[in-house]
């Protein structure tokens, strides 16, 4: 993913509110990038499979200031046209 591109529409969605985070109970149920959030921090993460084709995991950057087990946001990213 164009990191340039994700700043851009990071800086411009949160000035204007338009970022739907949602609580991590409620799961995504699609494999993709998500930003995520510990409540502090922000950071963008990989929802995929990993050792059985049942459950979803994130999967962080190696050196992401947010721990796996602190998350508690995350928020499709949805670029426009």
């Amino acid at each position: 993913m164009n990191n340039k591109k994700v700043e851009k529409y990071l800086n411009k969605n949160i000035s204007h509110g338009t970022i739907n985070w949602k609580e991590i109970e409620t799961m995504p149920q699609q494999k993709g990038d998500y930003l995520i959030s510990d409540g502090k921090r922000v950071e963008i993460a990989t929802l995929s499979y990993w050792n059985s084709n049942t459950e979803l995991e994130w999967f962080l950057p190696e050196r992401s200031d947010v721990n796996e087990d602190n998350i508690t946001h995350w928020a499709k990213i949805n670029f426009p046209d």
